[in-house]
């Protein structure tokens, strides 16, 4: 699955491209007048060294739809089924870049739509002057800005860094990231790990140094059917998303690196760059 957002620059509602998908988005809620609707920006997220490619969204606009606790605003695209059969695994790379320094979330989730229950997420929050909070309860600093990513199975949450989070006094916001999960579906269990990189950081080549996973008991026996951009809704929060894709390989769901960054990944890196097409 690919979703580039290589679409003129406007509304999300119907379009219709990338690859892997049984029909449109479904971005709009005609019946909610105040309903934000989901809008393509001219112009890719570009982390430095790979090839940038389509345009972005971003995740949070004004307005919501009725009927929810909260702002929030959501956007559903169909999927070609995805099964997960025992002892597979599947793969999940997002382009993102944080844009307001305030708490706020956005996440991406594919379901099945027959059981909605069984789904995997990764979502993103940042704090405003959060404390960070030691392994034995002590407090051991305040951030202005934390953001860390998070990675469920079904409401199962596991979050990266929870005591080392990226500071945006050090790291900025508006600064491309890239985000990258690996669900392994076994015969008895199935395990979501995740790891993200902050460009201009090279990407991995090989199997990453992942920062936090979440298991559980069971296997899972279903199709993943839908795509969800599940964004909280205001303007002062989310971010944007770029490139989208799922695959069952880690190669599948990489950035392309650019030429001149393909000689410093040697022989074995041109090689699965080779393969992945």
């Amino acid at each position: 699955v690919e979703e580039t957002f290589n679409y003129p620059v406007g509304s999300l509602h119907g379009a219709n491209g990338g690859v892997g998908f049984a029909g449109p988005w479904d971005a709009y809620d005609p019946t909610a007048t105040s309903w934000g609707e989901f809008r393509v920006l001219d112009g890719p997220i570009d982390y430095a060294g790979y090839v940038p490619q389509g345009n972005r969204i971003p995740t949070a606009t004004t307005g919501s739809r009725p009927g929810l606790a909260t702002n929030l605003q959501y956007g559903d695209r169909p999927l070609t089924p995805i099964s997960t059969a025992a002892n597979s695994e599947l793969y999940l790379g997002v382009s993102f870049m944080t844009t307001k320094i305030y708490s706020g979330a956005s996440f991406l989730r594919i379901f099945d739509s027959n059981n909605p229950d069984k789904y995997i997420l990764v979502d993103h929050w940042r704090g405003l002057n959060e404390d960070v909070v030691g392994p034995d309860g002590e407090l051991v600093g305040a951030t202005a800005a934390a953001r860390h990513f998070r990675v469920s199975l079904g409401g199962q949450t596991a979050t990266s860094d929870p005591f080392g989070w990226q500071h945006a006094s050090s790291k900025g916001y508006n600064v491309p990231m890239f985000v990258l999960a690996k669900f392994t579906f076994g015969e008895d269990y199935t395990v979501a790990q995740l790891a993200f990189y902050t460009s201009p950081e090279p990407l991995p080549t090989d199997e990453p140094a992942w920062q936090t996973f979440v298991g559980l008991h069971g296997a899972w026996d279903v199709n993943f059917d839908t795509l969800r951009i599940h964004a909280e809704n205001d303007i002062n929060r989310g971010g944007h998303l770029g490139d989208i894709r799922i695959g069952t390989t880690q190669q599948d769901v990489m950035l392309v690196p650019e030429p001149a960054s393909m000689s410093l990944l040697g022989l074995g890196g041109l090689l699965a760059i080779r393969r992945r097409r």
